[in-house]
C-alpha cells in the first residue's frame, strides 16, 4: 500500500472514531487507534524509505524492520507501542479500565498522526483531512 493510501485509510477510521465516546467505548476507541495509528507509521515508514509500499508494519516491531529506523522516529514508534499495550489487558483481557487512558491512548494517536502528516508535508503531498480528535 502507498503512503497517500494508508494516511486515507487512516483519515477514514478516525472520522469512524469520532463518533465514539472515548470512555465508554474505549475499547473500540483503542483498537481503533491502534489500526489508524499503524496506517500513518506505515505511510512515515514508506516516506522516509525505512520500509517498502509492499512491506507493512502490523505493530511497531512485527514483523522486524530490516534496518535500524531513524532515531526521530523513535518517539513515533513509542507511541504506537504505548497503545499497543492497552490492548491486551483492556480490549483483549478483563483487568478494570482506568478512563485516563483515555486521553493517554489519544494524546499517543495523535501523535503518530501528526508526524506522519508533517512527513506527507515535507514529502510535498497534502495530508489527508480527518475528525477533530
Amino acid at each position: 500500500m502507498q503512503a497517500a493510501d494508508h494516511v486515507a485509510k487512516a483519515a477514514r477510521i478516525e472520522r469512524s472514531m469520532d463518533k465514539l465516546d472515548p470512555i465508554a467505548d474505549y475499547e473500540t476507541v483503542i483498537e481503533n487507534c491502534m489500526l489508524a495509528g499503524t496506517h500513518y507509521l506505515n505511510a512515515a515508514l514508506h516516506l522516509r524509505g525505512v520500509t517498502r509500499s509492499t512491506r507493512d508494519l502490523l505493530h511497531s516491531d512485527k514483523p522486524k524492520l530490516r534496518t535500524q529506523p531513524p532515531a526521530d522516529l523513535a518517539p513515533m514508534l513509542a507511541a504506537m507501542k504505548f497503545i499497543e499495550d492497552l490492548r491486551p489487558p483492556y480490549v483483549r483481557g478483563t483487568q478494570t479500565y482506568d478512563p485516563r487512558l483515555s486521553a493517554e491512548c489519544l494524546a499517543r494517536y495523535r501523535q503518530v498522526r501528526d508526524f506522519a502528516r508533517r512527513e506527507m508535508s515535507a514529502a510535498g503531498r497534502a495530508p489527508v483531512a480527518a475528525g477533530q480528535r
